[in-house]
């Protein structure tokens, strides 16, 4: 017989607090465990066996961890009960035991001689519980495996070997989508009470996993003979396997694109809009989650939906990426964009490029681009032309520059100062003709 228990410091506090009653509950399978706690499966082969002194059943504790993987080193106690009660009938080959690299932990348990008449023609239990030795101890009640203790000179009626089965959805499969695997099909054997274990092969080289019900997920294409082993509690066990083919096939179409376009950019404080309402996936379902990143860390604005909106605090190139998933559970994860972000200061600009000496120019800066609709507030302009500077201030400004004879330039530099207070610089040489 095999079960499972729930192990965590946030049961533990529930216990501890007293503020509610916490019952025993069946944990995910080892292929998907809380991620707040360990999984305890423990088993006893064979489950029955004769009460003569002699008779042993092998016990194995798997633990395994919150990502799936089977947990080394986790020092286990175990104790025998009768009725619930601790009551030492029989013997354990070890009562505190250390999971190895494979997660499981093993002792023996030897069947107690058989009891004087009258007492000795009538069938017993006894549970094996296994508790976790450490930080979690307060919050581990035990979980136990039931052995029968069968009378010398009782003969048990002949069992029939199981039939193992399982079917699995969604179909059909592909990579990355996790595919949920269901043994209940299977049958126990005449004369077999129960199905003690299920064992799976994926056929792809990852570990096996154990439960009745479990997910796995193909992490490339091919075709994988999966071989489910089940076992019944008179240690008669059975296999059926399928073949399973994993497309590649990538089910998502379209793409999404930016307001303003990726290749345009934008500047700091400017609201950039996403759009993902090009993505679909394959006919007869639909796009379930759609989530952005945006690169810059920042939480508190929206990274879910076909339409988000989202503003950068600091000039930079970032990276965006777009994850979906669909109905069946399949993802894709879109390849990486980048979007340019300005500092959003002012450009000064300003025509024109060329003058004649001893004739008026007049300089119009009206060209100059702001943004996030800021206006400019201040204009300098300096001349510098050999002699000390001379400053204007206005949008336009007229000057004259000296008539010399020959061509020369002149450096003139124009600042401005926009409404949000943010300030851009920019030196020009402008020539002069004679």
């Amino acid at each position: 017989m095999t079960r499972k228990l729930l192990i965590g410091s946030a049961l533990g506090a529930l216990l501890a607090a007293g503020a509610c009653t916490v019952q025993r509950a069946e944990t995910p399978s080892p292929s998907g465990p809380s991620t707040f706690a360990r999984a305890v499966t423990m088993t006893a082969i064979p489950d029955r066996i004769t009460q003569d002194g002699a008779s042993q059943s092998s016990i194995t504790a798997l633990v395994i961890g919150p990502d799936g993987r089977p947990l080394s080193g986790i020092s286990l106690r175990m104790d025998m009960l009768v009725a619930g009660e601790p009551n030492d009938y029989g013997t354990l080959s070890a009562r505190t035991v250390v999971t190895g690299s494979d997660g499981t932990a093993r002792a023996i348990y030897t069947a107690p001689p058989a009891p004087p008449p009258p007492a000795n023609t009538s069938v017993s239990t006894v549970s094996i519980r296994a508790i976790t030795i450490g930080s979690d101890a307060q919050a581990n009640t035990g979980v136990t495996a039931d052995i029968r203790l069968v009378p010398a000179g009782i003969i048990l009626p002949p069992a029939g070997t199981p039939t193992a089965a399982f079917t699995f959805t969604p179909t059909p499969v592909s990579v990355n989508l996790p595919i949920n695997f269901d043994a209940s099909s299977s049958v126990v054997g005449t004369n077999a009470t129960s199905i003690t274990s299920y064992s799976w092969n994926w056929g792809d080289g990852t570990s096996n996993s154990t439960g009745r019900n479990v997910t796995h997920t193909f992490l490339s294409g091919g075709s994988f003979n999966v071989t489910l082993t089940v076992t019944n509690d008179r240690g008669l066990s059975a296999s059926a396997s399928q073949n399973i083919g994993v497309s590649t096939d990538d089910p998502f179409t379209g793409d999404w694109i930016s307001s303003p376009p990726l290749d345009v950019g934008a500047v700091v404080g400017q609201q950039v809009i996403f759009n993902a309402d090009a993505v679909e996936t394959s006919a007869g379902h639909q796009v379930t989650k759609l989530n952005w990143n945006f690169g810059d860390g920042d939480t508190t604005q929206p990274t879910t939906g076909y339409l988000v909106t989202h503003t950068f605090a600091r000039s930079g190139t970032y990276s965006i990426v777009l994850s979906v998933t669909d109905d069946l559970g399949r993802k894709k994860v879109f390849a990486a964009k980048t979007i340019q972000i300005g500092s959003g200061n002012p450009i000064p600009s300003f025509t024109p490029l060329v003058a004649t000496g001893g004739v008026p120019v007049t300089f119009d800066a009206n060209t100059t681009t702001v943004y996030g609709g800021a206006t400019i507030q201040s204009y300098a302009w300096t001349f510098q032309s050999g002699t000390p500077s001379s400053s204007t201030s206005g949008p336009q400004t007229t000057v004259t520059f000296p008539a010399t004879g020959t061509s020369y330039t002149v450096t003139v530099t124009l600042g401005v100062v926009d409404s949000l207070g943010r300030r851009g610089n920019a030196s020009v040489l402008v020539t002069i003709a004679p």
